[in-house]
């Protein structure tokens, strides 16, 4: 019987994989756990990438004050529209040790922002190559930097999900409110 469902899987996954993204089948999955939490994520992560990342190529490239406003338009929407101010795995994860969202919320909010980001770059790829705008960065390796970009993401990490919380519970209940 086990070995039955462990070739279904096997199977299943090795059909989905050879036509999805890695990693967006995963993501998938947790699609049931918790849909509209997923769902908001998922859209919440497109849009942020959608505003955040063309800020300075796109929209506002002679002006950096009309670059940080479209930036910012973008955080806030995907805010709101995401259900909330996580659109981040480390802002998911604090809110679940914080008890403010369950072990299931917190997994597919987690989820949907990976497929979020799974399925944005490819997305606008399309769009810069049938537009001729310029290309996003975006998920990317370079020996040159890596150290600096880890360093970067730990401390923005440690920011997020450990030192803000800690300055006060009130400015994430102000900020609940207002993007609620």
């Amino acid at each position: 019987m086990l070995t039955t469902l462990g070739n279904v899987i096997k199977d299943a996954h090795a059909s989905a994989s050879a036509k999805l993204p890695a990693g967006l089948v995963l993501s998938l999955a947790a699609y049931g756990i918790h849909p509209q939490s997923f769902l908001r994520e998922l859209i919440g992560t497109v849009i942020m990438i959608g505003f955040t990342f063309p800020a300075g190529k796109w929209i506002g490239a002679d002006s950096l004050p009309v670059a940080w406003a479209c930036h910012a338009i973008g955080v806030i929407l995907a805010d709101k529209i995401g259900g909330g101010y996580h659109v981040n795995p480390a802002v998911s994860t604090t809110m679940y040790v914080l008890g403010e969202v369950d072990y299931n919320e917190c997994y597919a909010r987690i989820a949907g922002a990976m497929a979020g980001g799974i399925l944005s770059f490819p997305f606008y790829l399309m769009v810069t190559d049938a537009t001729g705008l310029t290309p996003l960065g975006g998920p990317d390796f370079s020996p040159e930097i890596s150290v600096d970009a880890f360093i970067s993401e730990c401390v923005a990490t440690c920011l997020v999900s450990v030192v803000f919380p800690r300055i006060s519970r009130l400015s994430f209940l102000i900020l609940y409110i207002v993007f609620r």
